[in-house]
């Protein structure tokens, strides 16, 4: 979700110091006339906790201007008898809502009145409206001085707010302020009175609140070993056949400035404080009627071999109609949706929906143990904003144990299998069993090769080549050519069977069977096949 939150600061000091200069206080004000009748300043002193905050999905990167009136005030702390230039540039790539004229900087008194015996004033360079810096001279040396009881007061608008925000998140006007002991035209030479100093006047802030979620607890739900994987186990699934992803909603965030009050001359509409030029009523709605255009979704490594695809979908409450996914890719672990529908966008507003997993109970599930379902939410919105989130959603994966052995031998190899499977639980349980063969075609799946309740805590049972060969027998296979794979289950605890895949010599020279070598054939070097 994005949600940036930065302010307009209402009075800011700045200390220039450089030499006998020194500053008096940099305040930055927004004129009253954009948000009610009165044309005066606002003025709240040193507090700066006021802000003028947009909602940057409602424009995307259009050049719609902030139509109200800014003003930066300096007020001097030393006199300054030569003269001196005044540069102030916007951030971001905004530029002057209206080109600036002389009349735009302006020496005045405490109180916002002229001040008389001001120096002359002239602008020296910039301020067109597409422009974003401007230059003044103020001509203390050849006229009268500039003096602690005079403030330079700068106005002027803003103009391609909403692309400068939508891509860098703020508008700030710094100032530069230089003194020039010699007549000179270029504003840019002269002594640096300070460094520029920045004043935030408006920021971006998500309008929407965008929620990709994994369920909550996301845990809990598993793919059922001893229901063969076809069905769901645990205390948070919805059904033995249905199962939450997570979670997606999409509601006004509360904040941000509406569209009336932030268009040219929308202010007169009255929908912002008069205080404090913030949004007090008429909040941008992101579910308001043609404002979200469209919701797509995509969830990668997914469990969805077992779900034709109405069977995936987004549950719109018990009087609304589920949201199907628009297409399942072949690969079984790919879901996506694409949704125009209104009707379908205005059930995803305001309230918190399910994504939804159904299965048909009878094909497995496949399942990924070790990565995580990613869900990837894209929002468009009217006039082109988008908005990505991307989560983690809920795990599927069998419960109980899962090991892997490699390199199962035929009975006519020269080589004999020893099993060694251990129950380091403290609950009994049984072990299944999944054969493939080097084409990669099951030989047997899912059969019982130590029966319910067969592996009791602390025991270790072997299977050797010939039960390994009894089972793809009770399945109707021969047996397999070369090696083969074995994969074994059980409801015991993840992490509390071990499995040891184990060879011997099966011939000659050797005295006997038990005299050759032995081999640990297991994954990972402690000899523990489980993954």
């Amino acid at each position: 979700m994005i949600n940036q939150k930065f302010g307009l600061a209402m009075a800011l000091a700045l200390s220039l110091g450089v030499g006998s200069v020194q500053a008096g206080d940099f305040k930055s004000y927004i004129s009253k006339g954009q948000c009610g009748t009165s044309a005066t300043l606002i003025d709240d002193g040193d507090v700066i906790t006021k802000s003028l905050e947009y909602a940057v999905e409602q424009f995307g990167t259009t050049d719609v201007g902030l139509d109200m009136p800014f003003r930066v005030r300096y007020t001097l702390a030393k006199q300054l008898t030569d003269q001196f230039y005044v540069t102030y540039t916007l951030s971001g790539g905004a530029t002057w809502g209206k080109s600036l004229t002389t009349s735009s900087f302006v020496i005045q008194s405490a109180d916002g009145s002229a001040a008389s015996g001001a120096p002359l004033v002239a602008i020296v360079q910039g301020g067109k409206d597409t422009e974003s810096t401007v230059s003044f001279i103020v001509q203390a040396g050849t006229g009268a001085p500039a003096t602690l009881a005079h403030i330079l007061d700068f106005q002027f608008t803003v103009g391609k707010a909403q692309k400068a925000l939508a891509n860098y998140g703020q508008i700030s006007v710094a100032m530069d302020l230089r003194v020039a002991a010699t007549a000179q035209t270029n504003p840019t030479s002269g002594t640096v009175a300070d460094t520029a100093k920045t004043l935030p006047l408006a920021t971006s802030k998500s309008g929407a609140t965008i929620q990709l979620s994994p369920p909550t607890p996301n845990s809990g739900a598993y793919i059922s070993v001893a229901g063969d994987g076809k069905i769901f186990e645990g205390p948070s699934i919805t059904s033995t056949t249905a199962v939450d992803y997570g979670n997606i909603k999409i509601a006004n965030a509360g904040s941000g400035l509406s569209k009336a009050a932030i268009l040219p001359n929308g202010g007169s509409q009255g929908v912002v404080s008069d205080t404090a030029c913030q949004l007090t009523s008429a909040y941008w709605d992101p579910c308001a009627a043609g404002t979200l255009t469209s919701v797509k979704l995509s969830i990668s490594d997914g469990n969805f071999i077992a779900s034709t695809i109405d069977k995936i979908f987004i549950e719109t409450g018990s009087s609304g109609t589920p949201i199907p996914a628009t297409e399942k890719l072949d690969d079984n672990i790919t879901a996506k949706w694409t949704i125009t529908d209104t009707t379908q966008l205005a059930a995803l507003c305001t309230t918190t929906r399910d994504i939804m997993l159904n299965v048909d109970g009878v094909t497995e599930i496949n399942e990924n143990r070790k990565v995580k379902p990613t869900g990837t939410l894209t929002v468009e919105f009217a006039g082109g904003k988008i908005i990505n989130s991307s989560t983690k959603l809920r795990h599927l994966k069998k419960n109980g144990s899962v090991c892997t052995l490699y390199n199962i031998p035929n009975s006519a190899a020269l080589d004999r299998l020893n099993i060694r499977i251990t129950n380091d639980s403290t609950v009994s349980g049984f072990v299944k069993g999944t054969l493939r063969g080097e084409d990669g075609i099951d030989i047997f799946k899912g059969a019982i090769l130590i029966p319910a309740d067969g592996l009791v805590p602390n025991q270790t049972v072997h299977l050797d080549t010939a039960a390994i060969i009894a089972a793809a027998v009770a399945a109707g296979k021969t047996e397999w050519p070369g090696r083969a794979v074995l994969t074994v289950e059980s409801n015991i605890p993840e992490g509390y069977m071990e499995a040891y895949g184990l060879l011997r010599a099966a011939t000659q020279p050797l005295p006997t069977f038990t005299d050759s070598p032995l081999m640990n054939m297991s994954v990972g070097t402690t000899g523990d096949g489980c993954d």
